[in-house]
């Protein structure tokens, strides 16, 4: 395998996947008109990229419109839930909860190329995902629509529910993970649609050395999309995506990825999890959509998160606090005292200082019952959107 080390990006595009993700069993390397599918699909510009795949605008030349190609790593491609699920799920029509709740899947194929054999998921195209508009709308806070807020959260809670009456867990849901409807980018002419998506920039890559890139390695790396002239104005419509984690409900993968500061307690303090910690996750995705921000961060340091949760939460139960002691003695901290804990962590003391408007109180009790330390103790989203009839 290549030395990395070897290799820059010039006009280095840094927040852009890493060149060393361009390796046996990793990413597919792409040029902006690259056709796939025998020149049905051209690739016009890039989404965004994650830890299995990179995404990308392309152009449909048999449908006539814009759509989103996932493409896979090779190592994730013989074993990707995400096809899998989507089968199970059956048939997608325009009046079913899919269509109301979950991206489209319009085409899968494999490519073959030099870091290995790819899964190509076909996506309908969608809007920026949520947590993009979520960090731009809540720099001013006057800005923020109470009655979108609610929209939103009922939203999430019906379509959790719908993928837990499916017999699946989602497995990673944040906001990151949800994408506003956008069934007007479809049609738009390459230049509408770069107005709105924002045109592609690049970053050459080259040796150090001077000498030929080695198969694999793209020429440059393509900057995501920016949505600079995407307009949020009444846009409360959204789908889930990424559906990479999912699982069967009562059949958990020994391992399931969680980052830092969404980690739900029971991966943290315990060897036991299911289809719950979407609950958790979901509270942090309603608790984001009312503060513009995450609850909790962690890079590294789960002890650390651990405190941030009982700030936030309350006292541990009596049989997770040995596993917490554990984790304290692991990192060399000293006894934890009651005096340590701050209290403007606390999630009512948050509504209670920070939210002035009304309507959004009684997102407080949901968010409560949906992050609670025990799994067998959290709401469901129907109760929890039951709490919610009278908003």
């Amino acid at each position: 395998m290549a030395d990395m080390s070897e290799y820059v990006a010039t006009e280095t595009i840094k927040t852009e996947e890493k060149i060393s993700r361009y390796r046996p069993g990793g990413f597919h390397p792409i040029a902006l008109g690259n056709s796939f599918k025998q020149g049905r699909y051209t690739v016009v510009h890039k989404l965004g990229y994650g830890g299995f795949s990179t995404v990308w605008v392309a152009y449909d030349d048999m449908l006539h419109q814009w759509v989103a190609l996932k493409i896979m790593t090779a190592a994730m491609t013989e074993t990707s839930r995400e096809l899998r699920w989507y089968d199970a799920l059956g048939s997608w029509r325009p009046d079913s909860q899919y269509s109301k709740y979950v991206v489209r899947l319009l085409d899968h194929f494999i490519i073959d190329g030099p870091n290995g054999a790819h899964l190509a998921l076909v996506f309908e195209l969608m809007g920026p995902n949520l947590r993009s508009v979520v960090k731009t709308e809540y720099h001013d806070r006057a800005d923020v629509d109470p009655t979108s807020i609610l929209k939103m959260t009922k939203h999430v809670l019906k379509a959790l529910e719908f993928i837990h009456q499916t017999g699946f867990a989602h497995g990673d849901v944040s906001t990151k993970n949800m994408a506003f409807k956008a069934e007007h980018l479809s049609n738009m002419t390459k230049e509408e649609l770069f107005e709105v998506i924002g045109a592609p920039s690049i970053g050459n890559v080259a040796r150090v050395d001077g000498q030929p890139l080695a198969d694999g390695i793209p020429h440059y790396l393509v900057g995501s999309a920016t949505w600079d002239g995407w307009d949020t104005d009444g846009e409360d419509e959204f789908r889930l995506l990424d559906f990479g984690e999912c699982f069967v409900l009562g059949r958990e993968p020994e391992i399931i990825t969680q980052p830092g500061g969404l980690m739900p307690p029971e991966t943290v303090l315990t060897e036991v999890y299911d289809y719950k910690v979407d609950l958790w996750r979901v509270g942090i995705a309603i608790y984001s959509f009312v503060f513009g921000g995450l609850p909790f961060y962690c890079i590294g340091d789960r002890d650390n998160l651990v405190i941030q949760m009982i700030e936030f939460v309350g006292d541990l139960p009596p049989e997770w606090k040995p596993s917490f002691n554990h984790l304290r003695i692991d990192f060399k901290r000293q006894p934890l005292l009651e005096g340590d804990l701050r209290v403007d962590r606390g999630l009512e003391y948050k509504f209670k200082h920070q939210i002035h408007e009304k309507k959004l109180q009684p997102l407080l009790p949901v968010i409560q019952g949906l992050m609670r330390f025990r799994p067998s103790e959290r709401i469901s989203p129907q109760q929890a959107l039951e709490m919610m009839r009278s908003t």
